[in-house]
């Protein structure tokens, strides 16, 4: 009595890191195969005996030969072969911005021809993120040839300084000195007032604005600083 080897295949292509399922389906001359064979070349061989399915992971990129011989009465069958592809996973990557507080940001992934994101972005390569308080962490899926893979952006949300300016009242004719405080560690003003804390205006004659930006470490806030003019009183005097 003689064999004839035969199997299927639940894929022709699979991606590093998954399985796929070869059954026998051999047949003999007379009843079934005593037994069969199973070796997978191009990596390490895998070999069960009379086994009706072998399921192995392939870890490595490559083309793999597929060979059962199946076993009747001692006679060995002619090898039945199949080839299957293992794809590599992308190799994504992404950036992970800086902003202040209450600002978006827009990571950008590379890598991959198409993209899906955690926290509900947009399925491109760059979506813009929601108006961020906190440090936020999302991640990336990148696919390309039907496999993926994986990154994380982490969106790094940086204070907002406070800031506070007085308005000071002065006379026509005097100058001012608006005060800023709060958090921020340096400061410009418009009107081309000096960039201190405590500038001093020139003479006023109306009441005018100026508009302070105090800046911490990359973010900034801005105040205004309204300067009211009180007009002198007109004095007469007999002689």
């Amino acid at each position: 009595p003689t064999a004839t080897a035969s199997f299927t295949v639940s894929d022709t292509t699979v991606c590093v890191g998954g399985s796929l399922t070869f059954t026998n389906t051999s047949t003999a001359s007379s009843g079934s195969p005593d037994s069969v064979r199973w070796t997978i070349l191009g990596g390490t061989p895998s070999t069960s005996n009379s086994a009706t399915t072998v399921t192995p992971t392939f870890n490595t990129a490559g083309t793999y030969v597929i060979s059962l011989i199946a076993y009747k009465s001692g006679n060995a069958s002619v090898a039945a072969t199949k080839s299957i592809r293992v794809k590599s996973l992308p190799t994504v990557s992404v950036t992970s911005p800086a902003i202040c507080s209450g600002k978006t940001a827009q990571p950008v992934a590379s890598g991959a021809t198409s993209y899906t994101w955690t926290g509900g972005l947009s399925s491109v390569s760059n979506p813009v993120t929601p108006a961020l308080t906190t440090t936020t962490t999302y991640t990336v899926t990148g696919t390309k040839d039907g496999c993926t893979g994986t990154a994380v952006s982490t969106v790094t949300v940086n204070a907002t300084p406070s800031i506070s300016v007085t308005s000071p009242v002065i006379c026509s004719g005097q100058t001012a000195q608006p005060v800023a405080s709060g958090t921020s560690t340096s400061y410009s003003w418009t009107g081309g007032l000096t960039s201190v804390l405590n500038p001093v205006t020139p003479a006023l004659s109306t009441t005018t604005t100026y508009t302070v930006t105090g800046t911490l470490g990359t973010c900034t806030n801005t105040a205004v600083s309204t300067v009211t003019i009180n007009p002198k009183p007109t004095v007469t005097v007999t002689s």
